[in-house]
């Protein structure tokens, strides 16, 4: 059971116990926050949302933990840790959800072993993974609010990265580009797309060491557009990777040769 501290035990958050907290990567459970926070609203309503400052080099940095009703309905309590986000004190002036979508700061899971890269707003895809695309296709920048745990769009020639929303990028956005890489918690990305095609499994390839590629091939989302889709993860993961591209615009050829060139590094997965 998650342990109640006093007020008077309370604990300051610190750096320090940031960077011992991410050690923990999948282990981290939101019973490690009982120092720092109030656990109660877990154990009286099911779910949690709360934040957390704490100094990093003299700037105020924000910690989000939270604990949803689906985390819960799956796990006790001590291990229904659903996000521990880190982000810079200006993200929470944003006005707007609009604004807020388009937010490119350091807002990244402190499970991914990426710390140092989020703490500085340095967060990029390739601290995740390479890969090669087509001719006249670039990746974005890392955009947090894509799939579960942040991801990354591909732009065609001439398309602007400042304009970059929910509406035209992402897995199911409304408008989509001509694909991305997005990072889901394990059977999120199943929710809201239908089997189109199934392709044959192939054998872990350039997806790096002890990736797991389980399912390729061509689906229907929610917005009627059909996407190729190459999914991996390690085993025993709570992290699945997800690259796609529009099946009107690149051939099931061009995809396999793509996905082919995506490799994770070590701490994509965990």
């Amino acid at each position: 059971m998650i342990e109640d501290f006093s007020e008077e035990e309370k604990e300051i958050l610190t750096a320090e116990a940031v960077e011992q907290l991410a050690a923990k990567h999948a282990e981290l459970a939101i019973e490690d926050f009982g120092p720092y926070l109030d656990l109660s609203p877990l154990q009286e309503e099911g779910s949690l949302w709360e934040t957390l400052e704490f100094d990093y080099e003299g700037e105020t940095l924000c910690l989000r933990v939270s604990a949803s009703d689906k985390e819960l309905a799956a796990a006790p309590y001590e291990g229904a840790l659903d996000g521990a986000v880190v982000f810079r004190e200006d993200f929470l002036e944003l006005d707007s959800a609009e604004e807020e979508y388009a937010y490119d700061g350091s807002c990244a899971d402190i499970r991914s072993g990426n710390l140092e890269h989020i703490l500085d707003g340095n967060v990029e895809m390739s601290d995740y993974l390479t890969v090669t695309l087509p001719e006249g296709l670039r990746l974005s920048g890392f955009k947090y609010w894509m799939g579960s745990h942040g991801g990354a769009a591909f732009l065609r020639e001439g398309e602007a990265e400042e304009e970059l929303t929910l509406e035209n990028a992402g897995f199911y956005a409304e408008k989509p580009l001509a694909g991305g890489i997005e990072i889901w918690g394990n059977g999120e990305i199943e929710q809201g797309t239908s089997v189109v095609k199934e392709l044959t499994p192939l054998e872990t390839g350039g997806w790096g060491k002890d990736a797991l590629i389980l399912r390729r091939g061509i689906r229907q989302t929610d917005s009627g557009t059909v996407w190729y889709i190459a999914r991996t993860e390690r085993e025993g993961s709570r992290i699945s990777y997800c690259l796609y591209l529009s099946e009107e615009e690149y051939t099931e050829e061009e995809f396999l040769a793509v996905s082919e060139t995506l490799c994770l590094m070590e701490n994509a997965v965990y």
